[in-house]
C-alpha cells in the first residue's frame, strides 16, 4: 500500500505556485511514482495521495495518520506501507558558497521522506526523514562561471525525484 502527502511549501511571496501549475502536480507525480515502481516491480494493491499544504515546519511524517493507513492496508491484505512525506517549494537557493563565485538562483525543490511499515505489527522497517540529503532542484550550477549551468525541465525534475524515492527503497 502507497501513503503519499504531497505538500506545497515556501514562504508567502516567495515563488507560489500557480493554482493551474499545482494542480497538475499530484497526478503527475503519482504516475511517475506507479510507473517507477511498477518498472522495478512493486505492484502497490492501494494508493492514498493527499495534496495539500501544512503548516509551516509541520514535524515530517505528522501529516500522515499511520494508524488510519495502516487500518486500509490491513483492509486491502498488504504486507506493508509505504508512506512518503513530500514537499515542494519554490525558493532563492544560494550555489557554489564554497566557490569563488557563489550566486543566487530561483529553484523548484522536490524534498522527501519515506517510511515502510510493516502492516503484521506496524514496526518500522525503514525511515528516512525529509532533509538535505533528499532534496532535489532544478539548478544545475556552473560554480566555474557562478551561473546556472542547465535548468531541468519540470518533468526530468520529477523523474529525479521518484529515481531517489526508488533509490532509497531498493538501497541502490
Amino acid at each position: 500500500m502507497l501513503q503519499v502527502s504531497l505538500d506545497p511549501t515556501g514562504l508567502p511571496g516567495e515563488g507560489e505556485f500557480l493554482p493551474r501549475e499545482w494542480n497538475s502536480i499530484p497526478e503527475a507525480f503519482e504516475i511517475a511514482l506507479l510507473e517507477g515502481l511498477n518498472a522495478e516491480g512493486i505492484l502497490p494493491v492501494d494508493v492514498s495521495l493527499s495534496a495539500r499544504p501544512s503548516s509551516r515546519g509541520a514535524v515530517p511524517f505528522e501529516r500522515i495518520d499511520r494508524r488510519q493507513a495502516l487500518e486500509r492496508a490491513r483492509t486491502v491484505k498488504a504486507d506493508v506501507v509505504l508512506i512518503l512525506d513530500v514537499s515542494l517549494s519554490r525558493r532563492d537557493r544560494v550555489y557554489c558558497q564554497e566557490e569563488r563565485r557563489p550566486f543566487m538562483a530561483r529553484t523548484t525543490l522536490w524534498t522527501l521522506g519515506a517510511e515502510v511499515v510493516r502492516v503484521a505489527d506496524g514496526a518500522r522497517l525503514l525511515i528516512e526523514p525529509p532533509g538535505p540529503t533528499l532534496r532535489l532542484g532544478d539548478v544545475e550550477p556552473d560554480c566555474e562561471r557562478g551561473r546556472i549551468g542547465r535548468r531541468l525541465s519540470a518533468q526530468e525534475l520529477l523523474d529525479a525525484t521518484v529515481q531517489q524515492v526508488l533509490s532509497l527503497l531498493l538501497r541502490r
